[in-house]
């Protein structure tokens, strides 16, 4: 019988329940009907398992009802049928090729809803819009599923992903709706504990490939993941390894994971695995053979070369680089190719021929500066200011390069304790600008600002202020840009008070507000007596230039680095009512104040179950006050609603590590990893974020032993630079080599391969003498593990290379601080590094990183208790007044973390006790 031209009472009714008039009724179904033939198959995978318990049995009498002498009966069992879905759909049609005509009819009308995914009771609009999907092109249907979702009919949506036959598309269609809807309504139903609305929500969901990372995750943390495993056991095929992939990744079975993979016909999803148990092999010669980037390519071959200990093949191999450096781009690339495969010499040659300034920079940095003087052309045995050379450059200063070489050598000098000469350099330049370029000179002026060079920067100003015929507003103007970080208004407040208190003195309200704001030495610690002054001056003015003023004191304060006594306005400002919460309560995380932030952390989350940075915090806070059960449900509670998100696990473990969790925060990166999307190049961001965060910031791996694990991670990360995932400098390169070669060095010595683990080790020494992180990690690992004669060597070496310094700058603070660190960290040469480190707070006596060294000489030295009294002071001077020296707030905090790990090392770590 034909469906469009029933009018019994059933079909009147539905039409009435529906909102329809009875004529699209008809239309509808028998739009349906065409459909149905084509469509319903879809579905029949869906209906073939059975329910628990009694629920077949169930179906089939609702089945039976649809022929019953009542109406009432009729239409129950019809809504309860449509409800059931795909489950009732066998029952279904059992009834519609029997003889009862009414049953049957209402049967077949019941498997063209269902079969077109048609979920029960869905508004006029919504049904024409399913009609529309089905007859429309992939535009077309996206459109209808953001309308769709829009109209909050994701069930519905996800009903339609289910039967859509093109898999890109169905895809497609899921991640629309996770995005716009599900993600949400999930992450509310699990901090409600909703799990019923979860569970309905991952059965509408199915098993689109998008989705079975959240499934995985989801089961694993509900203590689901072996009953799963052994469900999905017997089952074959691509999609059920790849199923069990997913629930082994959550577990952290890499080992079965790869094997899974490989069932699935994933290879490169399991290669990128293996890089996680230690094996980046796979990976590396997999995408060395990638067409049509050849620089990638012979990059590639070099770093396999390495990896298998053929140095003379790789060395002729790299000589072709020539060949491949064509323009400034591929030589920038090669460059990098060549320095991640540790042939540096070679790098640094071609720096210096592409980039002479990036050169010059370099070998500052490693302590190198008289190779530095030489690029810039200044001769062996010329003395600083360097006044020839500078004569030479003042033609040229229409160049935007001389001008900036002329600022390196004065950044250069300065940094180096030679400030007066730094001066004497920029004072001719910035003489002949002022007359010649006035929009040249202010340049300038920003940039030394930017380069540490504050206090010439201002003296220029001040000097321009004074001067006869200078435009003293213009300098003004140019003063106020230097402290852009304060609003505009609140900066011209405190200008119009500091003038007004120094009598006119425009270059003295200057002084003022640069020592306000740490650009400038303070050695009679002028600003805390300045800053209570402002501070009551303050209260004697209206509301509105009270409320300007003291934010700008506020603001002065984090921008010089004074952040207890920010901590302290903050407090006084909120018990007067101003609105400052949020501020103190990052200042207080950021300070570790755990008593004070763990009940508000706490608060947030009972008030806001979602916030998942907020639980994280509150899971940190939790283990540093000792509630290690409680910390543990948060965590747990935490991790579940992540969903496995690789981006979250990433971000949470960056806050355990800053904690000092570095092992915790360890065990997340790879996690994290391990839930990345790896099926295609464009979608390995995670997973490279992820590596990244394990080479910049795994040393656990060190203190664990996991040297292969931190070797594969190494080679990761130099791949990531040649394919041009990352773009950093030489220096970065250079130290990733570093950091493969002495892992891989380490791990031939923990396998009894000692000449072989000597051989690395030697080239990852070579590669960054005067480098501070052969102090941090390769002397500390290697002391007491390797013959004396060897180790003494390469210390001896690196001593050297930063003792050469001295020669030609003897007050180059930094110079000093580093030569103390290396010895220290390798207990060697301890009276020598006790005196360099007093040098080195003499001309810096509240550098905090200076004062941390000295902790550390101490506690090489065998005494702790000077080595914690050192790291006190050490933390205490990082969030004190920069005094000339300023640096943003995340750097800040990142070294007040740092510094407070130190003292846990200091506090708990054994005494090194005598060298061998």
């Amino acid at each position: 019988m034909n469906l469009a031209m029933t009018s019994r009472p059933t079909n009147k009714h539905f039409t009435r329940r529906c909102g329809i008039a009875q004529q699209s009724s008809r239309v509808l179904c028998l739009a349906l009907c065409v459909m149905v033939t084509l469509l319903v198959m879809a579905w029949e995978s869906w209906a073939e398992s059975p329910g628990p318990g009694n629920e077949k049995p169930a179906i089939d009498q609702l089945a039976k009802q649809l022929g019953d002498e009542s109406f009432a009966v009729r239409e129950r069992a019809m809504d309860e049928l449509w409800k059931l879905g795909a489950k009732a759909l066998p029952a279904l049609r059992k009834v519609e090729a029997a003889d009862d005509i009414e049953a049957s009819e209402r049967a077949r009308e019941l498997i063209g809803y269902i079969s077109v995914g048609l979920l029960y009771d869905s508004p006029a609009e919504v049904k024409e819009m399913v009609m529309r999907f089905f007859k429309s092109n992939e535009d077309g249907k996206t459109i209808i599923v953001h309308k769709l979702i829009s109209m909050d009919q994701w069930r519905q949506v996800m009903a339609l992903a289910r039967l859509e036959k093109n898999a890109g598309l169905r895809e497609r269609i899921a991640r629309i709706c996770w995005k716009q809807k599900l993600a949400g309504v999930v992450s509310k139903a699990l901090a409600s504990n909703d799990h019923a609305q979860v569970r309905e929500i991952f059965e509408l969901i199915g098993e689109h490939d998008y989705f079975m990372r959240m499934r995985a995750f989801y089961l694993g943390h509900t203590g689901q993941l072996e009953d799963e495993l052994g469900k999905s056991a017997a089952l074959t095929g691509e999609r059920a390894a790849k199923w069990r992939m997913w629930l082994h990744r959550v577990d952290g079975n890499i080992e079965a994971a790869v094997r899974e993979a490989q069932n699935a016909k994933l290879p490169a999803v399991a290669d990128l695995l293996m890089v996680l148990d230690g094996n980046p092999l796979p990976h590396l010669e997999r995408t060395a053979g990638r067409v049509g980037d050849g620089i990638y390519s012979w990059g590639c071959k070099l770093q396999l070369l390495r990896l298998a200990g053929k140095e003379e093949e790789a060395r002729a191999l790299s000589r072709q680089w020539q060949t491949l450096a064509q323009d400034d781009e591929s030589k920038k690339r090669v460059m990098l190719c060549l320095a991640v495969n540790g042939f540096g010499d070679e790098a640094l040659d071609l720096l210096e021929t592409t980039a002479l300034n990036e050169a010059i920079a370099f070998y500052d940095v490693i302590e190198m500066p008289r190779r530095s003087l030489k690029l810039l052309g200044i001769g062996e045995n010329a003395k600083a200011p360097y006044k020839v050379w500078v004569a030479d450059r003042l033609e040229k200063l229409d160049d935007e390069d001389t001008r900036q070489q002329i600022l390196m050598l004065a950044g250069m000098l300065s940094a180096r304790g030679e400030k007066q000469h730094a001066r004497d350099v920029l004072t001719p330049m910035m003489t002949r600008l002022s007359g010649e370029d006035e929009a040249v000179w202010r340049e300038q002026i920003k940039i030394m600002v930017d380069a540490d060079l504050a206090e010439l920067a201002l003296g220029f100003i001040q000097q321009s202020m004074v001067a006869d015929g200078g435009d003293q507003q213009a300098m003004i103007e140019l003063a106020k840009e230097l402290f852009g970080s304060l609003p505009s208004e609140c900066i011209d407040a405190l200008w119009d008070h500091l003038t007004k208190r120094n009598a006119g003195n425009a270059a003295t309200a200057l002084e003022d507000l640069a020592l306000l704001a740490g650009l400038l030495p303070d050695p009679q610690k002028r600003v805390p007596g300045l800053h209570e002054l402002l501070g009551q001056e303050t209260r004697q003015k209206d509301e509105p230039t009270r409320e300007l003023l003291l934010t700008a004191l506020y603001e002065l304060c984090l921008i010089r680095n004074e952040i207890t006594t920010a901590s302290q306005m903050v407090d006084a400002l909120a018990e007067q009512g101003h609105a400052l919460g949020g501020e103190k309560n990052d200042l207080d995380f950021q300070l570790q104040r755990w008593e004070l932030i763990e009940p508000v952390l706490a608060a947030r989350v009972e008030e806001r179950p979602e916030d998942w940075s907020s639980m994280i915090r509150w899971h940190v806070a939790l283990l540093k006050l000792g509630r290690g059960e409680q910390a543990g449900k948060v965590f747990s509670t935490a991790m579940l609603r992540t969903l496995g998100d690789p981006g979250l696990l990433v971000a949470w473990a960056f806050a355990l590590y800053d904690a000092g969790f570095g092992s915790r925060a360890v065990e997340l990166w790879f996690l994290a990893a391990a839930m990345s999307d790896l099926e295609s190049d464009e979608s390995l961001h995670d997973y490279q974020r992820a590596i990244s965060s394990l080479a910049s910031c795994g040393q656990s791996l060190y203190r664990d032993g996991q040297w292969q694990q931190a070797l594969a991670i190494s080679e990761m990360t130099a791949s990531s630079i040649m394919s041009r995932q990352a773009s950093p400098g030489i220096h970065t390169a250079l130290r990733v080599r570093y950091q493969a070669e002495f892992c891989h060095g380490m791990d031939m010595i923990q396998r009894g391969s000692q000449a072989e683990g000597l051989r690395r080790l030697e080239m990852a020494h070579s590669l960054m003498r005067g480098d501070g992180v052969l102090a941090d990690d390769f002397f500390p690992a290697l002391r007491n593990r390797i013959p004396v004669k060897t180790y003494d060597r390469w210390f001896e070496q690196s001593y050297a290379h930063i003792a050469t310094v001295f020669e030609d700058f003897p007050h180059s603070h930094n110079s000093h601080n580093t030569a103390a660190w290396l010895a220290a960290r390798a207990v060697r040469k301890l009276d020598k590094a006790h005196a360099h480190a007093e040098q080195a707070l003499e001309m810096r006596p509240n550098q905090g990183a200076y004062l941390d060294t000295m902790a550390e000489v101490w506690f090489s030295r065998g005494d702790r208790q000077k080595a914690l009294m050192w790291s006190e002071r050490a933390i205490a001077a990082s969030i004190s007044n920069a005094a000339g020296n300023p640096r943003g707030l995340e750097w800040v905090f990142a070294n007040y973390q740092q510094l407070k790990k130190q003292y846990d090392h200091f506090k708990n770590d054994p005494l090194p006790g005598k060298p061998r």
